[in-house]
């Protein structure tokens, strides 16, 4: 699309580089890997655009012009109205369209009356294949046929029998008066096509409102103090396109401008130039600004950037065949076209190299399914089996989360340990046994049996205290994929505990460890926070005494602390006089001041090479 659209405007060179640049943008690749809604969306945004340039392009000098404008209208329409049903935000293509049709208007060489008639036609049938596209594939924008969501869109809830429905109705937020009364009137037999739903209007005033700040939700605080435009056209540079392409595209958005502003083509640099400062302007001053909500102007940010290279290129070109230039350095004018090549080559090289480093992030694993593993390999849970030592070591964390014992109370638990999910390939030899964050004190014996047989493989008795106690069975291999009966009795002393670790998590982001391998991680294996509702850190909740209250008990009672990502420290640092006690508890937490050291890291950035 990139390569039709470029070829059409500025020729097939632009088109062809063009198509190369939109290949090895980075953004397009990553968002194609994510699936995100504005992956098809600027595919459809992509084709409207296509369709405008060739309604700009085109010169109507007879009648049968104009059913070629009307074709290419209906195309455009039909695609602005899917890239609008794909996000509500897309909807400036269709004043795009228009302007499209008024360049061909003022291009056409007929009479004014036949001129102005054929855009109008061409404007109803954009308009009609728009909503006919949008109708079809963003259905739960209307009523459609079903009573009960026009019982929702009328606020008629007592007409509804189904509780449920009822309190779905009674809490469905109402639609505009005016747009209301235009519903209400609609004919019965156009309600099921036209009449919008209520609940639809409802998720898209809750949308716009996030979108401008004017509601609070936490994750809408990473947005705060972010300065319009310059955030992001970094973002475009640094990391959507990448430094190479990114320079390169803004300085060819502002050269078409100016070419645009001279008159010279104006109609084939209007649509491009429209596109990319208008759509930018219109997110890039929101209070969200969101890295992928400016793709769908990658595409003739591409087109951008190929067409101020190659005109370099033919600047120089024609600089070298000019007559006058006999005179001067014949070899200079070839170095300057060996310049602008080289500038071509160095565009494309960076933009590649730049989108391979970034798909270098995801040649592993996904970083919290790593740390995940890590702490089901590391962190203790109430008991943990061990062999070997140095390079040989192996540990595997047993799904206990909890063992108390009662003298002369045997427990008795399944053992198993798993290739797949413990990684444990070769038999554990002379296994030790650690009871972890172990509370009273005593003598232990354990014993192991095979399940199948029943008989007993091995036993060993030790004098255990508070921490972590290891008792040593020598003389015995578990083998991995096989079946155990593990036996503990407390032979003296007053009962022991022993427990799992405490993870604290941050609330609202993904906590870890994750559920892989058969293993559920705070199902069998470790414990949240206790000491709050959720489980997890409150960091979003407003800084008070209740939630510094929360806080101590939670650092007290939490052994591993966990930050899964900068959403929480990133955002509240960008309210400091509204967080001031959580970016102070962050500070102390990473400087080590809080009883907590770093023990494992997990990352991947943007890389060439091993």
């Amino acid at each position: 699309v990139v390569y039709l659209t470029g070829r059409r405007l500025f020729g097939w060179r632009v088109g062809l580089l063009a198509a190369a640049f939109s290949a090895f943008a980075v953004l397009q690749i990553q968002h194609s890997k994510f699936f995100v809604v504005e992956s098809p969306l600027t595919m459809c945004v992509a084709w409207c655009l296509y369709f405008c340039a060739r309604i700009a392009t085109t010169e109507q000098t007879s009648r049968y012009g104009a059913s070629g404008l009307w074709a290419n209208a209906a195309l455009a329409g039909m695609f602005s109205g899917l890239a609008v049903a794909s996000k509500i935000s897309a909807w400036p293509t269709a004043a795009l369209v228009v302007a499209s049709i008024a360049i061909a208007m003022l291009r056409d060489r007929r009479a004014t009356a036949s001129a102005v008639l054929t855009a109008l036609l061409a404007t109803l049938i954009a308009g009609a294949a728009a909503f006919a596209s949008f109708r079809v594939t963003q259905p739960y924008a209307f009523v459609g046929g079903s009573e009960v969501e026009w019982a929702y869109t009328t606020r008629t809830c007592q007409a509804l029998s189904d509780p449920l429905q009822y309190q779905i109705c009674q809490q469905t937020f109402p639609m505009p008066d005016g747009l209301a009364r235009i519903v209400t009137s609609l004919p019965a037999f156009v309600r099921p096509i036209l009449a919008p739903s209520a609940r639809w209007i409802a998720e898209l005033q809750s949308a716009a409102a996030q979108s401008s700040g004017a509601v609070d939700p936490p994750w809408g605080w990473q947005w705060a103090n972010r300065p319009p435009i310059l955030f992001p056209l970094i973002n475009i540079v640094f990391y959507g396109l990448g430094v190479p392409l990114g320079v390169t595209a803004v300085i060819g958005a502002f050269y078409m401008l100016g070419r645009l502003l001279r008159g010279r083509r104006w109609y084939a640099y209007l649509i491009p130039v429209l596109w990319i400062f208008g759509y930018f302007l219109y997110q890039g001053t929101q209070f969200v600004k969101s890295i992928r909500y400016q793709l769908p102007i990658y595409p003739m940010l591409c087109i951008a950037a190929a067409v101020v290279l190659v005109a370099l290129w033919r600047s120089q070109r024609a600089g070298a065949g000019d007559p006058e230039s006999v005179g001067r350095s014949r070899y200079l004018s070839q170095f300057s076209i060996l310049n602008s090549q080289f500038l071509i080559a160095l565009v494309l090289v960076g933009a590649m190299g730049w989108a391979l480093a970034f798909m270098r992030i995801y040649d592993g694993e996904l970083t919290r399914t790593e740390a995940s593993r890590w702490i089901y390999a590391n962190v203790p849970t109430a008991l943990t089996i061990s062999a070997g030592s140095g390079d040989q070591a192996r540990q595997v964390q047993l799904p206990i989360r909890d063992i108390v014992l009662q003298e002369n109370l045997p427990l008795v638990t399944p053992l198993r340990i798993s290739k797949d999910g413990d990684g444990v390939f070769e038999p554990l030899s002379d296994p030790r046994f650690t009871l972890n964050y172990v509370e009273g004190e005593g003598t232990l014996q354990i014993r192991v049996f095979d399940l199948r047989t029943q008989a007993e493989l091995g036993s060993a008795q030790q004098r255990i205290g508070p921490g972590a106690s290891t008792i040593a069975l020598d003389g015995i291999a578990i083998e991995p994929d096989a079946d155990y009966t593990l036996e503990l009795t407390l032979l003296s002393g007053t009962g022991v505990r022993a427990r799992t670790s405490v993870i604290a998590n941050q609330h609202f982001d993904e906590g870890v460890p994750f559920r892989i391998a058969g293993k559920d991680g705070f199902g069998w294996y470790y414990r949240g926070l206790s000491s709050t509702p959720w489980g997890d850190m409150p960091v979003y909740n407003e800084d008070d005494p209740a939630k510094f209250d929360m806080f101590l008990r939670s650092l007290d009672e939490a052994d591993y602390v966990v930050l899964n990502s900068n959403r929480h420290y990133g955002s509240v640092a960008r309210l400091p006089w509204r967080f001031p006690m959580t970016n102070a508890y962050y500070r102390a937490l990473m400087a080590g001041e809080l009883g907590f050291e770093l023990v494992a890291d997990f990352y991947r950035f943007p890389r060439l090479g091993p």
